[in-house]
């Protein structure tokens, strides 16, 4: 077994390591592979990939995303490894912080690695279409005007500096604006579609127009405000997952968290 970049040509082989509960990880895998803030790798076995791994840096601050392992490669190491090699590569560029998001089966095995849990996300599922009230005139189209306002926002909740990839997806952002005043931002390309909010109202007014289009919601434990409002739209939880931190923990503002990007960039 050895560990090699991952190449274009390995997208056809990820569809034996697609987890069921998952979306189809060839799309990420490809951003990976064309991202120079990624270093997508693969653990492969007499021509066969069987795990993939990617770490993914920001300009402070690293993760770990998609750590995913053959089903009969499972508990024989193959995650262990590929994740102490993109830790070790992280650490050489002087990344004092590097994160990631577990699936419960995974708590252990990083933290035999050195990761600490941080906190739990909830998933939610609702299967049905949703149409509240919203209150429409507050939410519109990204305005340049407030690029700046919105990198100050993500950077004070996410304690990281991301301007790189927030700014792929800021064109597409919307925008929560009460009297002109930016009280929360939602980026509907951005992962499974960060929302950030100064305020409870704008959260859940951007989390309301999010399901719209989503039937799915991922939100922090700490953010109870956002726990009570799907909760009361009778959504159920369908699992867990577990952030994890070696080395600085970041602390971020997760009661301004009222959806997450994903598990690659929390």
């Amino acid at each position: 077994m050895q560990i090699e970049s991952f190449e274009l040509s390995d997208l056809p082989s990820l569809t034996a390591l697609q987890p069921n509960d998952w979306g189809d990880i060839r799309p990420v895998y490809e951003f990976y592979y064309i991202s120079a803030f990624c270093n997508p790798v693969k653990m492969v076995h007499k021509d066969q990939v069987i795990g993939i791994g990617s770490s993914i840096w920001h300009l402070n601050t690293a993760w770990i995303g998609h750590i995913i392992v053959h089903p009969d490669w499972w508990f024989q190491g193959v995650g262990s490894r590929i994740t102490q090699y993109l830790v070790d590569g992280l650490k050489q560029m002087n990344y004092a912080s590097i994160s990631l998001v577990s699936t419960p089966m995974g708590v252990p095995m990083y933290e035999k690695l050195g990761f600490t849990k941080q906190w739990d996300y909830i998933f939610y599922e609702y299967p049905q279409k949703f149409k509240p009230p919203i209150m429409g005139d507050c939410i519109v189209s990204y305005q340049p005007s407030f690029m700046e306002q919105i990198f100050l926002l993500d950077k004070e909740v996410s304690r990281e500096e991301r301007t790189a990839i927030i700014g792929l997806h800021i064109n597409q952002s919307k925008l929560f604006l009460l009297k002109s005043k930016l009280q929360g931002v939602y980026f509907p390309t951005l992962g499974e579609g960060l929302i950030l909010a100064k305020t409870v109202q704008a959260g859940i007014e951007l989390a309301k127009f999010r399901l719209l289009e989503k039937h799915k919601s991922v939100v922090p434990e700490q953010n109870l405000a956002a726990i009570e409002f799907l909760d009361s739209m009778d959504m159920s939880i369908d699992r867990t997952g577990t952030r994890m931190c070696i080395g600085k923990p970041l602390h971020p503002k997760t009661e301004m968290v009222f959806n997450r990007i994903g598990g690659n960039m929390g």
